[in-house]
Order: C-alpha cells, then structure tokens, then sequence
C-alpha cells in the first residue's frame, strides 16, 4: 500500500504489508521461492541430565519473513520449555524426569508455509560411581584405605548415597580389614564424597595372593549408582623379581638373538609368572627388532635362586646409524613382586652410508585461471641416525610439455608453474639439529585451456658432506599438472520488454569454453537445441522461433565458439494481470567429450501493459488493481488528543476478497489510520465524510478526501469547515522532511503516525471561505 500525503495536513499509518507484487510484478509465490522454502536445518539434539541446567538450538532456514516455532507432536522432557525466534529456537530449562523423548518441531514463516522435524532428547539422571584402591597390608597395625565416590555430573540438588564394605577373598571376620558402612551427602554441585576403611597388617605368607572386598553403594536419592568398588589388598610377603639390560651388534642382514635375564632375589612357594612386552625406543619395531610380548614362568619350591630368559631378534641392515634402544617391560606379576621392570636393549651399528633421495613423483589438478595449487616434492635423509657434518645437495627444476613463466607470468597457458625459491637452489641437511627432510614447493596455475597433462622434472645433483659417507638414491622426480578442463558449452538468458506492437529480436548465445586449442583441433563439438514454452507460449503468440524450434548447433572443431538462436517477441496491448511471461531453450546431446555446463537458457518477456482497470464505483488507491475501502470515525477518542478527534479508516483490497464475517475498524485491522488534527484550528469530527475520488494527478491511482465541517478557521472565522485531499500512489508515502523507521524490502513496517496540519506533509486541505459555511459535510 502507498499512500503520499501532499501539503499541510497530518496522517497516521500503521501497517505491515507484504507488496501484493514484488518487483517486476513477480507474484508472492515466485517471491518465495526465490529465498526457497523453510525448512529446519538441526537434525539432532544434544542430551541432558536431570537437575543440571540444559540448553540448544534448532534453526530453520528459507521462506519468507520470521519465523513462529511449536511443538507438533511428541512431548519435551519435563522442566524444558520452547522459546522462537529467528532464525533459531531454543529448548532450555532445567530437565526433571530421565528417559528418552521424542517430540516433532514445526517452523512457520509469514506465509503460513511451515516445515517439521522429528527430534530426540535422552535425558539421563546423574551417576555415582566408587574407585577401586589399593594398599600394602603391612606386617602389623592397621592401614587406611580411602574409597572416594564420584557424582558425576554434578548438579543443582542434593544427593544422597549408603556404602557397605562386603567380603570377596578378604575376610572382616578373619580380620584382614575392618567391616565399615555409612551414608554420604553430596551437597548442589559437588562431585566427589570419600570415606575410609581400615586394613589390618599382619605377616602371615598368603601365598603371594592379593585379597579384595567391594564397596557396594544402595539407597541412592536424585542418582543411578554405577556399581560397585573394589578394595585390594596387596600381598608384600613375596619375592621380589628383575630383569637386566642386553647389548648386541646388529649384522648387515638376516636375525641374531638378543637374550635378556630375569631372576628372582629368593626361591618362590608358588608358580612365579610375569608377562613381558618390548616397546620402541630410537630403534624402530619390526624394522630393527621383532616385537615380543609372551609370559616367563618360574617353578616354585626350589632351594636356590632361579634364573629365566627373554630372547628378542635383532635384524640386520646397511642404514648409517647410532646405536639404537628398545625396552623389555616386565607387568601383572602373579606370585611375586617386581623389582626392576624395565630393561634397556641396544643395538650397536657396524657402521653404513647415508641416502638423499626425492618424490618420484607427485601431481595436481590445475584448477581454473586465478587458482593456484601447491605441489610439494619432499627430499629425504635416510639411512642415517647421526651425521659427522652436514649434508648439501643442489635441485634444478626443468620444463618438459609444462613450463615455467616466474611469478605473475601470463594466463595463456604458458605460465604452467612457478618456483618461488627460484628453478636451483641447494637444500641443508644439518647434522644438530638433524634433518632428515627439505622440500620444494612448485606452485601450479590454473587456466582454462582444454589441454592434456603436462609434467616437468626436479634434478638432484652435487651431493656433499657427512665425510663422503652420502649417496644419492631417487635423483628425479616428475611432476605431473592433471588438466580438469573438459570443453563445455552453456547457454545465456535475455529479458525484454514486449512491447505493444511488431516484434522485437532476441538471441540465446550457446557458447563453447575450456576448448581445445584451436591450432591444434582434436574433435567436432555440436549440441542439439529444443524451443519451449513456459507461461510465454507460441500458440498464444507470444513469441516465435524463425529457425526452427529445434536444432542442431555445430561449432566446427572447437574454432567457433559462440553460436546464437533467435527469438522473435511479439508484442502486443493485452493485459496479463502485470505478470512477465518466460520461455526457454533446452540444451542436450552434447558431443565430442563437451559438458553442458548450463542446460537452460530463459527468455522473459517483461509486463509492459500497466494494471487492469479499476470499475468507475471503486476506488484503488495503491494501484495493485484491486478495490479498496475508505470509512470515517469522526467520534474517535485520541490518546492526549481533543474529545472525538475523530478518525479515518482505509481497508486495502486483497486477493479474494475480505475475510467473512465482521470486520472492527482498529489498528490490528485497517491498513492505514489517518489521524484528526490536534492543534491549530482542530475540531471535533474528522471523517465526518471520508470517500474515494477518482484519479486527480494522472498517476492512474485514486485518492482520498475528508471532511471536517466544525473546523475553525481562526478565533473569527469559526466553523468555516475543511476538505483533506490525500493523494494515493504505488511507491509508498511521501514523508516530507520527516524520516520513519527504514521498511524492509517490499514492506513498510507500522504503525506508522502523521499528524493531520502539519505543513511538512504535502497533502491539501481545502477551507471554507466564511464562518459557519460548514465546508466537508457532504
């Protein structure tokens, strides 16, 4: 709706209207779909937790306008809550009850079009959870062992929890530990609550066995108990065990057999058993020694001191290195405890040449013009763990079918790569710190020529250092840039008005792009073309296709590059309710190894025929071509305004007419409010008479006058009465030198007040030429 105000008098309007036609006269449908359809975008919730605080997001995207958010079927976890917004909604609160719920969320934008997601919440309660201590019984008095309860997560209540001591091998009768229970409280927010059992030391030789009991947790109030505790009591009555460090010096090849010697300090009363596993140190598993990891067992009740060995492989090889160390670690010890646990194993070298050697190869796609991509070849140290001295070696860059133009070269395809380092350079192994790798970076640049894959090498050369002791293994690599450049054909759009008479010429171009040198053609590209009708049709007459409504375009071995299609756009004076009509031309078939990069190509036929006519008996006033509704309420109180200041209400016409049933004159209704005047000569009973007048000012769009027949024209000159003429328009309100609030596209946001008299606003208002003449009472 649009309506200016022209000179002297005040309005008020209040709307927030969404335009009948968006620009061009695209209906609201296609507005629409122009921004896509709502649709909600978050697919899972997160969980929660009883009596802790929860919060997330559900966002929706698309449609038109914000967004009003409900609860479509299912039920939110109890103490959770639905707040909207736009484009997110937030589900928040504090969760009471635990369980699984499932629940359907809709979004509905400003249209009524809504969309609706299934979504789940696994609320589950808070966990108590008891650890599992261990001490060394001792030989007499008592030890304390600390049991510590876990809540986790904590939360905003209370909890409680009893605890129990119960025997598993340990005995409270035999009194190998104390039989304790009690119950804990966890006050808002902590997490953890311990308690002490006492265990009881004595000497008695119990078979190097370790003794438990458990903890079990009952009774627990706003928690689930996670189970129960373990308490162990470590044996210290039994032998103690070790295992010694190894040396050996690996061969040029094949397995030798490093042995390590485990012994324990006394004769063990029981089976003595003791798993054991090697673990990589600076010599490499599998590579420098074979991985072991099994169990040494001891016979009981022998008189002297027994003896065990673990026996690792060792494997040779011709690789430059220091010595190198792995480690046997022995754990789970049954029947005895450990002493020493770890042993060291070095591999001693008999002495090798170290190794330079680069990428073979590497590769990457080109990419297209302004792009660009690294390819890293990396140069390699190897056969080495120290250097007497540091290690050079020079690299040379070379074109092959790709070439290298330096940096900022042209995008003709010529400029394949560059070496920001520049084509030669050398490359530093340090020997401290060592270094083991360098790299070269080649920048690959994209283009769009259709063309094959080029490649290009990196030499290596005049190797130094490390006292001669280096050699150069992989001396080239090849770089190889993957063209991604299949030739492809597209197809443009065109929009033209239609114009009232003859006919207007418009082309489709069909190009053809990343192609195939054209010096050097490979293969004939063609593409078939199909006419069709969209809302512009030919057996209305809209348009004609003088070649032909289908077809074949060729564009000679890929030298032609831009074919066109000619459209002829009929014009003609009918009215087609302010809507532009479209047609398009299909592309299929492509050949010659081409892509159709864009399928269609639209014509749209612009609207040029204004809006249909009004009836004489009704009056549009925003020039949207439907009928609209002026009415005046001359005994309309105003907040801080005269008594019956008075009113005039304006119904704007809509598509398919008004709702049923009765309609109350308010601001929650009316599209615009005009406001009588409160200064000046004010009187009582604006809108007296309010009606539509016919076009006055050419615009092709009806206005509005009012009349005021007790209003003063000065202390003398009372009751002279007064006219407001209010001039309609398409392009909104013509606000003067007064600003309201920006209005979004397509919408003038309300309310929206002007105050009638107010010089500013360039309505008129015609006054009666003597008092009592009581002009505007019919």
């Amino acid at each position: 709706m649009a309506l200016r105000p022209v000179a002297l008098a005040a309005v008020v309007l209040s709307f927030a209207l969404l335009s009948a036609c968006a620009p061009g006269g695209a209906s609201v449908d296609d507005f629409i779909a122009g921004n896509g359809s709502i649709s909600i975008v978050t697919l899972a919730m997160s969980d929660g937790t009883t009596f802790l605080e929860y919060g997330d997001d559900i966002t929706a995207q698309g449609g038109a306008g914000s967004y009003s958010w409900s609860l479509a079927g299912g039920a939110l976890p109890p103490g959770l809550t639905l707040t909207g917004g736009t484009p997110t909604a937030t589900i928040s609160g504090t969760p009471s009850l635990a369980g699984t719920f499932d629940f359907t969320i809709r979004a509905t934008d400003q249209t009524g079009r809504s969309a609706t997601q299934d979504l789940t919440i696994d609320v589950s309660r808070p966990t108590l959870t008891v650890n599992d201590p261990l001490v060394d019984e001792g030989d007499s008095g008592a030890v304390t062992m600390t049991f510590t309860v876990t809540l986790s997560p904590a939360i905003n209540l209370e909890v409680e929890v009893d605890y129990t001591t119960a025997d598993i091998t340990a005995s409270s009768v035999d009194l190998d530990y104390l039989d304790t229970s009690g119950s804990l409280t966890f006050s808002p927010g902590a997490t953890s609550r311990s308690f002490d059992v006492l265990v009881v030391g004595d000497t008695d030789y119990e078979n190097g066995v370790d003794e438990t009991f458990k903890v079990i947790l009952s009774g627990a109030v706003n928690a689930d108990i996670g189970g129960f505790g373990i308490g162990t009591i470590a044996n210290d009555d039994l032998v103690g065990a070790s295992i010694a460090d190894a040396t050996l010096t690996e061969g040029d090849g094949g397995n030798s057999t490093m042995r390590f010697t485990v012994s324990l300090d006394n004769p063990a009363s029981q089976v003595v058993r003791i798993d054991y596993t090697t673990t990589a140190g600076t010599a490499t598993a599998g590579a420098d020694y074979t991985t072991v990891s099994n169990q040494v067992q001891f016979t009981p009740n022998t008189s002297t001191q027994q003896i065990n060995y673990i026996d690792v492989l060792i494997t040779g090889d011709v690789i430059a290195e220091i010595s190198e160390t792995f480690t046997v670690t022995l754990s789970n010890p049954s029947g005895c405890t450990l002493i020493d646990d770890t042993a060291t194993g070095t591999i001693t070298d008999n002495g090798d040449d170290a190794q330079i050697d680069i990428d073979a190869s590497q590769s990457a796609l080109e990419g297209a013009i302004a792009e660009s991509t690294p390819m890293v070849f990396t140069v390699t140290l190897s056969n080495v763990q120290t250097l007497a001295s540091d290690i050079t070696v020079d690299y040379d860059v070379i074109d092959g079918t790709a070439t290298e133009a330096g940096a900022g070269g042209p995008a003709d395809g010529t400029n394949d790569y560059d070496v920001a380092a520049g084509v030669s350079g050398t490359l530093t192994f340090t020997a401290s710190p060592l270094v083991t790798t360098q790299t070269i970076t080649i920048t690959v640049n994209g283009d769009d020529f259709g063309e094959g894959h080029e490649d290009f090498t990196v030499d290596l050369s005049g190797l130094t250092g490390n006292g001669g002791n280096a050699v150069l293994g992989v001396a080239s690599g090849t770089g190889t840039i993957s063209s991604d450049d299949p030739p492809s054909i597209s197809i443009d759009d065109w929009s033209t008005f239609e114009g009232k008479t003859g006919a207007t010429t418009k082309q489709f171009t069909v190009s053809l792009t990343h192609y195939i040198d054209p010096a050097n053609p490979l293969e004939d590209y063609s593409v078939d073309f199909q006419v069709t009708d969209g809302t512009a049709t030919v057996a209305d007459n809209d348009y004609s296709a003088p070649g032909g409504a289908m077809g074949t375009l060729d564009f000679d071995d890929g030298v032609t590059l831009s074919l066109t299609i000619d459209i002829d756009v009929n014009g003609d004076g009918g009215f087609e309710m302010g809507i532009d009509e479209t047609m398009s031309v299909v592309l299929s078939n492509p050949t010659g190894g081409a892509l159709i990069a864009d399928t269609a190509g639209t014509g749209t036929i612009q609207n040029d025929d204004g809006q249909a006519p009004v009836d004489r008996f009704t009056f549009d006033f925003n020039g949207d071509g439907l009928g609209d509704i002026v009415m005046g309420a001359p005994g309309v109180d105003v907040a801080g305004g005269i008594a019956d200041q008075g009113k005039v209400y304006v119904f704007l016409g809509r598509t398919g007419g008004f709702p049923a049933g009765p309609i109350t004159y308010s601001a929650a209704v009316a599209d615009i409010i005009i406001v009588g005047e409160n200064a000046g000569g004010a009187a009582p009973g604006f809108g007296t008479r309010a009606c539509g007048i016919k076009d006055m000012d050419g615009d092709g769009i009806d206005e509005i006058a009012v009349g005021v027949n007790v209003f003063d024209k000065d202390a003398t000159d009372t009751d002279v009465g007064a006219v407001y003429l209010f001039f309609g328009a398409r392009s909104g309100i013509d606000l003067g030198d007064n600003t309201l609030p920006s209005p979004g596209a397509g919408e003038i946001s309300g309310p929206v007040t002007i105050l009638a008299g107010v010089d500013d606003y360039p309505h008129i208002r015609f006054l009666g030429n003597a008092k009592d003449d009581k002009l505007g009472i019919s």
